[in-house]
Parts: C-alpha cells; sequence; structure tokens
C-alpha cells in the first residue's frame, strides 16, 4: 500500500437549507430578582396594613394593631373568630418561609383555631395545606390544646395532630424549608415535619378559623421569604441541595458537579467556576461582573434557550472545551448547541471523494438563527471550519476549509443552516474530515463527529 499526497482541492461549494421561520424572536428575562423576594411587616407602607401588593382578604375584615408588634410599629392581629388573609405566589417557589405568630395563650385555650399554611404546589390539582398552629378541640393530643399543632396534606379541624411543643405566651418562630430534597416544618427551630413529596409552595395563608372565641391578642409579624437561587448536584447523586445564595453553591460544587440556576442573579463577585464544575443557566439571566471558567463549563440546557449571561465580553474567559458555544448577542452571552446531520459519501476513485455536512446553531425550539444574532458583526463570533487531517511521511498534516465572515453573515442574514459539499477533494490514507465551530473571541471549539478514514489503494 502505497501512502498518496493531497494533490488539490477542486472546489469548495457552500450551499443553504432552509430553517423553520415564523418563530419568535429570543426571549431574555427582566433582571435579577433578590434572594429576598418578600418582606411583610404589616406597617401600612402601600394600602391598608401591608408593606406589599398582593395580599387578599379570605375571611373577616384583617386589622392592624399597635399593641404587641415583634418588630417596627405594627403587626397583624386576628380580632375575630374567622379572620384570614392570603398572599399567592404567580408560580411555584422554592426557599425558606420564616414568620413569627403571638400566643395569648388565652384561658379559653380550648376555643382558639389559629394558623398559618405555607401550600405545597401540587401541579395536577389544587395546593396542599402544610400548616402549622394553635386548634381548639378534637386534635389527638389534648382537648385543653396545651400544644402546637402540624397539619399535612389538608388544613381540616381533624387534620391537626398536636407536636411535643409545648404552648408558652409570646412569640413564636414559623419555618417552612421547600427544596427538591423536599419539605421541612419547624415550630422554634424543632422539627415537626419532614417528607420527600412536597418540594415547592404556591401561597401563604394566615389567620383565625373554626375559632369559638375572638382572641383579639394573637397577632402575627415578620414574614420572609429567602427563594432558593440555585441548587448544586455531585456526582451521580440524583439529590440536589439548595441555596439561597450563588455564592454558597459555588463553594459547595466540588470537582464533577453541576450548579443549576434556579432565579435570575446579579452575581456582584467575579465569577469562577471551577475544574470540571458545570454552571446551568436553566434559562435564567446571570449578571456578573466578571466570569473565568477555569476549565468549567457554562451552559443552557433549558428547552428553550433562554439563559443569558449578562457580563462584558473583554472580561469573559470561557474553557476552551465548553460544551456549548457562547455568543455575545449584545446584551451578554447564549449558548448554542451545534445540531449535526451528518452525511458521508465517497464517489471516483483515487482523483474524487465527496463529503457532505449539514448543520446548524441550535437556539431553541422557538428560536433561529437570524433572530438569536440581532447585532451588527454577527459574523465576528465564529468561524465555521471543515478541518481535514491526514498522515504525510509520518507526520500529521491538517487543513482548514474555512467559512470567509460574509458566508456567514449570508448564514444569518437569510436564517439558513451550513450546508457543506466539499467535492474535488483526492483521498488519501489517513484521511478524516471534521466539521467544527470555532468562537473568535473565547477560543472555544465545537468539533462534530469525524467522517470515517478513508484509504486509497492505487
Amino acid at each position: 500500500m502505497k501512502k498518496q499526497k493531497m494533490r488539490k482541492i477542486v472546489c469548495f461549494i457552500l450551499t443553504f437549507v432552509v430553517l423553520l421561520s415564523g418563530m419568535p424572536k429570543l426571549q431574555v428575562n427582566a433582571d435579577s430578582t433578590p434572594a429576598n423576594v418578600l418582606y411583610e411587616g404589616f406597617e401600612g407602607t402601600t394600602s391598608g396594613i401591608y408593606d406589599l401588593d398582593g395580599w387578599v382578604t379570605v375571611l373577616g375584615s384583617p386589622t392592624q394593631t399597635d399593641t404587641n408588634p415583634r418588630s417596627g410599629s405594627y403587626s397583624y392581629q386576628t380580632d375575630t373568630k374567622d379572620d384570614m388573609i392570603r398572599y399567592d405566589f404567580s408560580e411555584a417557589q422554592q426557599g425558606v418561609v420564616t414568620l413569627y405568630m403571638y400566643d395569648s395563650l388565652n384561658e379559653n385555650k380550648a376555643g382558639t383555631s389559629v394558623f398559618v399554611d405555607v401550600a405545597a404546589y401540587n401541579p395536577s390539582g389544587n395546593p396542599i395545606n402544610m400548616a402549622m398552629g394553635v386548634v381548639g378541640k378534637s386534635i389527638s393530643r389534648s382537648e385543653t390544646n396545651d400544644y402546637y399543632a402540624v397539619a399535612i396534606q389538608g388544613a381540616s379541624k381533624t387534620n391537626f395532630k398536636a407536636t411535643e411543643v409545648e404552648r408558652t405566651k409570646g412569640w413564636h418562630k414559623l419555618t417552612w424549608d421547600y427544596s427538591d430534597s423536599g419539605y421541612k416544618m419547624y415550630i422554634d427551630d424543632i422539627l415537626v415535619s419532614s417528607g420527600s413529596t412536597m418540594t415547592s409552595f404556591i401561597n401563604i395563608r394566615l389567620g383565625a378559623r373554626w375559632s369559638t372565641y375572638a382572641d383579639t391578642n394573637f397577632c402575627f409579624d415578620d414574614i420572609t421569604v429567602e427563594k432558593y437561587v440555585a441548587s448544586v448536584t455531585v456526582g451521580e447523586s440524583t439529590v440536589a441541595t439548595s441555596y439561597s445564595t450563588l455564592q454558597e453553591a459555588i463553594a459547595a460544587a466540588t470537582e464533577g458537579a453541576e450548579i443549576t440556576l434556579l432565579e435570575n442573579i446579579v452575581y456582584e463577585n467575579a465569577l469562577e467556576i471551577g475544574e470540571k464544575v458545570t454552571l446551568d443557566l436553566n434559562g435564567k439571566t446571570l449578571t456578573a461582573s466578571s466570569v473565568a471558567t477555569f476549565g468549567g463549563n457554562v451552559v443552557d440546557d433549558s428547552d428553550d434557550k433562554t439563559g443569558l449571561l449578562k457580563v462584558d465580553s473583554t472580561k469573559c474567559a470561557f474553557s476552551p472545551t465548553n460544551s456549548q458555544m457562547p455568543v455575545y448577542n449584545g446584551e451578554g452571552y447564549v449558548f448554542a448547541t451545534i445540531t449535526p446531520q451528518e452525511k458521508f459519501s465517497s464517489e471516483g476513485e483515487n482523483e474524487s471523494t465527496v463529503y457532505n455536512l449539514i448543520f446548524r446553531p441550535y437556539f431553541g425550539s422557538e428560536t433561529t438563527i437570524q433572530n438569536a444574532f440581532t447585532v451588527n458583526g454577527t459574523d465576528d463570533q465564529f468561524n465555521v471550519i471543515l478541518r481535514l487531517t491526514w498522515t504525510e511521511d509520518t507526520e500529521q498534516k491538517t487543513q482548514d476549509l474555512v467559512y470567509n465572515d460574509a458566508m456567514v453573515q449570508q448564514v444569518y442574514d437569510n436564517n439558513k443552516a451550513f450546508y457543506i459539499n466539499a467535492s474535488g477533494v483526492a483521498s488519501f490514507e489517513g484521511l478524516t474530515i471534521t466539521p467544527m465551530v470555532v468562537s473568535k473571541d473565547n477560543g472555544v471549539a465545537w468539533s462534530g463527529t469525524s467522517f470515517p478514514e478513508v484509504t486509497i489503494t492505487e
């Protein structure tokens, strides 16, 4: 067998394949929501007794009192037998809900029913009640209601069960913690219920119901919702640990871990992604002062590819092996998955082999190439290459067939895919052909599957 040297490239033809049209533009999320998404102190700074808009009255007429504020000047008082309010979230939340309940420990304890329900999100039906508080007769431990009660999967009076936490006069802390690993409920930092079936919540409901006595000294104050902003999965584990700050998540991410954003985030520090750690934008917007990956990955694995890394392009250094292609769109980086449709064919003997390839950057099912690139100079984002590799006199040789900027720009302008047809290439022993996309600014390279080696004998 005799090795054949590369003789010539007769032609390199670029044609186009039309993609689906009529798709909406790439969506970009709004600026980040802070981790502490809700605080209610009932100081009446917006309307009525509330600090926040969005509360609705469920029963009775809500009352503000200055008799027993835990902080500030006021708290919410239950002054009738049926007196309840509710705050609804537009979508399921993960995080920690904390509030304080004042127990007057009145003489008519058996006639008092006051509780808080942070209802779990139920994708197939109504929210699932997850309540804690004080409920009158007909609970399991005592007819005299000497212990705080908890109700899971239904805040009806008969569903409440007494806990081990004894009632005392004064302010008491109630906490709900919802994350990917499940839920935990605490009274005065004592765990009273936990499980893995409920992982998020959808509303907060509090006040008096089923009471036979109007206790005017039962109050609520200092409601805080601290939303989880990122989760971390380590190694082969399928259980993610949630964190209320990105900094905590990054610190917990050891080699091989994946950090998934749960909310939009503004990160004030320099963002550093460690070796073999993946940061998944998950369709969210991350605003950072600078980014360095140090061998890590930044990707967007959301279905519609709406993730955005907002950072100055001069202050961002990706790993050359980043698994998705970063493309600067004027606001920040979106991340493209290159989807090839490879075809290999050989025609002729010794003189000519034809290689065909169709591929395009993928920005989500509802985004076209044209809409994803909205800034002038999109042709400067990356090179499209067909790399030929062969052995010549025991030496590895490489030749790149590079789309020029005008060709790439034409693909964007006409919303096409890349269709490469390289013909007239004289074949030789050990030839492989590999499609590549290389970002100019970042040096990130995507390589498709190399075509099989072709051996030609004379």
